[in-house]
């Protein structure tokens, strides 16, 4: 290997250290020769240019030394359109590549622990960056302003990004963020404007992180909150969370229901601010909230559900006395695999009502048509307590709330509904023109089907033998309506006369 020395080598002498700087294949080194730390080294006077390799070791006076550094402002301002790095390098200074407008790719070393601050800011071309796993810090400004940059994989080893690190990437479409972080600083994705993708690793660690300011937290551009590419609109904080913090949600319009568990014991700064949320469902009236954890609006507007008996707790010895629209709870929990299920039917029109999974809504299924009882969104299980009934759909995981027009509408809020009982089974609400009724769905409980009925007297025939109502009472003499029917092969199914 050729080596050229510089004729303006400078020499530093002193009792203890004894540091040169020399150039060495068009790249300039600082080298202390009492302790072998070696760094490739800024000069004024040298411009570098096009793609610079960096060596893992060099040699000067006969002794080999190993490249460990990338010194402050190595590079900085330099029209180099790539650099690659030795596995020997453990560490780069502040501004190391700034304003290198030429750089199209960077692939760090897998030892760097540390990203300085204003590292590539203002790389212009950097489309790419590979972070290694073991990084743990990205500091000040480190990728500002690179508008080029499209797409960023964060490792879970970074546990901290500082003040303006991704500002004004207006590039940038896609963020993988690190399970790892504890804070992100304030700005560090602001006017990240193209930005389209999140991918948080789960929700524990995310709802702990501290974002500096709602800049830093770059769902505040995406206005979505997802996990594995699935949004989620009803929000529900794992039961490991201790506190959700600043920011943390801010601006995620798309969420429109929020459970606190009651591990949390904080909510930070503007965590929800934002929200266009219709419900919070809280656990626990000891969590502290911040004055703005939630939005004014959400204060206003937002339906808060607390647990039974906490209405002292929360409102008067607790922070949540900001919001106007606060409701005990039904229930805490309800174990609704003990619930009789049903098929629900219109008394009148005989319709059967379904949830429509794609629109999030009920839907009308012809009578005349198999509904297929195995299907959750078909099923329907009714939840009582303190002398109110509540209607569930198993499917869609919501209660059934009942319109003016005696039309069902799905809600995340549990809402008592009038529940009679008829002739013709169960009967929903008093508008006769929109009744409801339950069939019992055969696949959970068949037996409940043949209470009360009698043995078949002849199973020679399927002509139908006797009428029962979906009681299980036997009708003499049936009128219009849904029955149990046994028939002469002693077999039963139901009916509309």
């Amino acid at each position: 290997m050729k080596r050229i020395y510089s004729l303006t080598i400078i020499f530093f002498f002193s009792l203890i250290v004894r540091a040169i700087n020399v150039e060495i294949d068009s790249i300039v080194y600082n080298i202390n020769v009492k302790t072998g730390f070696t760094e490739v080294a800024a000069n004024p006077y040298h411009q570098y240019t096009g793609d610079i390799v960096i060596p893992e070791t060099i040699a000067y006076e006969g002794k080999e030394y190993t490249v460990t550094a990338i010194g402050q402002a190595a590079f900085s301002q330099r029209d180099i359109t790539s650099v690659t790095f030795p596995n020997s390098i453990t560490s780069i200074g502040r501004a190391a590549f700034y304003c290198c407008s030429l750089l199209d790719s960077v692939v760090l070393p897998e030892k760097v622990t540390v990203i300085g601050d204003m590292l590539f800011a203002n790389c212009t071309s950097l489309r790419r960056v590979v972070i290694p796993e073991g990084l743990t810090l990205i500091d000040n400004s480190a990728f500002n302003s690179c508008y080029s940059l499209d797409s960023l994989i964060i490792p879970n080893s970074v546990t901290r990004i500082e003040d303006w690190a991704f500002a004004l990437c207006k590039g940038l479409t896609y963020v993988e963020m690190s399970r790892g972080l504890t804070y992100v600083g304030r700005g560090a994705f602001g006017d990240c404007s193209a930005l389209n993708t999140v991918i948080i690793p789960d929700l524990s660690s995310w709802s702990m992180i501290n974002f500096g300011d709602y800049n830093s937290n770059p769902l505040t551009t995406t206005k979505t909150l997802k996990i594995n590419n699935e949004e989620i609109r009803d929000l529900v904080i794992p039961d490991d969370v201790t506190s959700i913090g600043d920011y943390a949600f801010w601006g995620c319009s798309g969420l429109t229901s929020v459970t606190i568990p009651n591990s949390v014991t904080s909510i930070g700064e503007s965590a929800f601010s934002g929200c266009m949320l219709e419900n919070i469902f809280v656990k626990n009236t000891g969590t502290q909230l911040n004055e703005r954890s939630f939005s004014q609006a959400s204060y206003n507007h937002t339906m808060l559900f607390i647990p039974k008996d906490s209405w002292s707790d929360a409102v008067y010895h607790g922070d949540f006395w900001r919001f106007i629209n606060i409701r005990e709870t039904v229930t805490n929990s309800v174990d609704l695999s003990s619930k009789q299920v049903y098929t629900l039917m219109g008394a009148n029109t005989f319709n059967y009502l379904v949830y429509d999974a794609i629109n999030d809504t009920t839907a009308i299924r012809d009578a005349y048509y198999e509904v297929d009882e195995n299907s959750e969104n078909n099923c329907w299980q009714i939840v009582e307590e303190d002398d109110k009934s509540y209607l569930y759909n198993i499917g869609a995981k919501k209660f059934a709330q009942l319109n003016a027009d005696g039309l069902l509408k799905l809600t995340s809020a549990p809402t008592a509904i009038t529940i009679e009982n008829g002739m013709n089974g169960i009967v929903l609400g008093d508008n006769i023109q929109n009744q409801w009724i339950f069939v019992l769905n055969d696949k959970v409980s068949a037996k409940d089907l043949s209470l009360g009925i009698e043995s078949a007297i002849d199973s020679s025939s399927n002509t139908i033998n006797q009428y029962y109502s979906i009681g299980g009472i036997r009708i003499q003499k049936p009128s219009t309506g849904l029955y149990i029917v046994k028939t002469k092969n002693g077999k039963t199914r139901k009916v509309i006369k």
